[in-house]
């Protein structure tokens, strides 16, 4: 997957008080707009890596763990399996979980009430089966992923982030009194070992 990542941002001018007098009379107005089209890169950019065409969880060659009758914490421990005993014969280095699937997994209770995944009110990152998760939104409920991402994927930055500001624009952001910014990078993500990711449904 190579892809040109960006995300555009018109900063338009209201009433008497246009876009330039703006830029100039506020300094740190230019660098907050540029960390809010960062951040906005850095959604659009994580969502591609797991969605996209040829991403983690599309990618041709990925094994694939359906729940079906096991709980969600026994469907993440057999697909965590699945690398170790499959042609991978790796250990899972992440587990990706959306937020809702994560709570699910991490306030599971025995009969006593204890959490059978460890205190979640305690300090450090999350962890499911001692292997760290990302938890992120960009990831469908319902959907996982159990992986050895060190050897199942490449990501190389063709181009870095940067904010591109073009005061002039095309003729009709010129008549508007638009300042046009840009956030932009170029990506290329390379699978090199599928079977080392294991997508689990149905969580």
């Amino acid at each position: 997957m190579t892809e040109r990542i960006s995300m555009r941002f018109p900063v338009k001018g209201s009433g008497a008080v246009q876009n330039d007098e703006v830029i100039a009379d506020f300094t740190g107005f230019l660098t907050t707009v540029g960390q809010s089209l960062i951040a906005g890169l850095i959604d659009a950019r994580n969502e591609r890596l797991l969605n996209g065409a040829q991403a983690l969880t599309t990618a041709t060659g990925i094994q694939v763990h359906a729940v079906g009758a096991d709980t969600k914490l026994d469907a993440l421990f057999l697909a965590g399996n699945l690398l170790r005993t499959g042609s991978s014969f790796t250990e899972p280095d992440t587990i990706i979980l959306n937020p809702a699937d994560y709570g699910d997994v991490r306030l599971i209770k025995d009969a006593e009430g204890r959490y059978l995944t460890g205190d979640p009110a305690a300090a450090g990152p999350p962890t499911i089966f001692g292997t760290r998760v990302l938890v992120t939104n960009k990831i469908a409920a319902g959907t996982g992923l159990v992986a050895n991402l060190q050897e199942a994927a490449r990501l190389y930055v063709r181009e870095a982030p940067r904010v591109d500001v073009n005061p002039m624009g095309g003729a009709a952001e010129f008549i508007a009194n638009q300042t046009l910014l840009r956030a932009e990078e170029r990506l290329a993500l390379a699978i090199v070992k599928p079977t080392a990711v294991v997508k689990v449904t149905g969580l």
